[in-house]
């Protein structure tokens, strides 16, 4: 067995998803309201705002201009005018919900206690705006069970960035083989350790995984799963 665990957050340990689909509908009323098509404002959306999160993990934008920007850029491609104070309303909303609403899935604290009696240290590797990450961790109660804590805007690197996983490398002075990453996401959490020679287990709770050229050394569908394989 590995001594370290290594986990990823949103949609490994928490229900991102389910939130970010909280976020929306409670955005698209206000969308409604002010007669914006919100059909058509997703889908522009779904074009505009990872070009701008790629931005912001490269430091080629702020967080606030990331936040705000991938909505009033959406308003602005639909001839809309910016509307600052109608997208910094939208950013408040999404940030409430998958912050402060977002839930654990059921098997994540069964699991960590499990883990706990056995002699490993357990961590997490997230990507994604310092004061979220840290925000949804405390909803959820992480924080009691996770003696170590990484976020892409404070360790200056983002997943799959091979430099993220070094710095985690190098924190707990140990060697690939001494860690092993749990997420959901091939290229993030599969492919970016794989390339250091780290073991990777992917969590694919939906059974969508297709083999493909990102192979994980291991698959799971349930988190639970993982105190037997290891």
């Amino acid at each position: 067995m590995s001594k370290y665990l290594l986990f990823d957050l949103d949609n490994t340990l928490c229900d991102f998803n389910s939130a970010e689909r909280k976020a929306r509908e409670v955005i698209s009323s206000l969308l409604n309201e002010n007669n914006i098509d919100s059909f058509k404002f997703w889908k522009r959306y779904k074009n505009i705002e990872p070009i701008l999160y790629k931005e912001f993990s490269l430091g080629q934008i702020t967080v606030d201009e990331y936040r705000i920007r991938r909505y009033s850029d959406v308003l602005g491609s639909m001839n809309y005018t910016k509307n600052i104070a109608l997208s910094e309303k939208f950013n408040e909303l999404f940030m409430y919900q998958i912050n402060n609403k977002i839930e654990l899935f059921d098997d994540v604290i069964p699991t960590i206690l499990q883990l706990q009696e056995q002699d490993v240290t357990l961590a997490i590797l997230t990507n994604g705006p310092s004061d979220g990450q840290r925000q949804k961790i405390v909803t959820t109660g992480l924080d009691k069970y996770f003696p170590y804590i990484f976020i892409g805007e404070e360790i200056g690197f983002f997943k799959p960035q091979k430099e993220a996983f070094e710095y985690v490398l190098n924190c707990f002075r140990c060697t690939p083989d001494e860690i092993t990453m749990i997420g959901d996401s091939l290229v993030d959490d599969i492919w970016g350790p794989k390339q250091l020679g780290i073991c990777t287990i992917l969590i694919d709770r939906n059974n969508l995984y297709k083999k493909n050229s990102i192979q994980p050394n291991y698959i799971i569908n349930k988190l639970s799963d993982l105190s037997v394989l290891l």
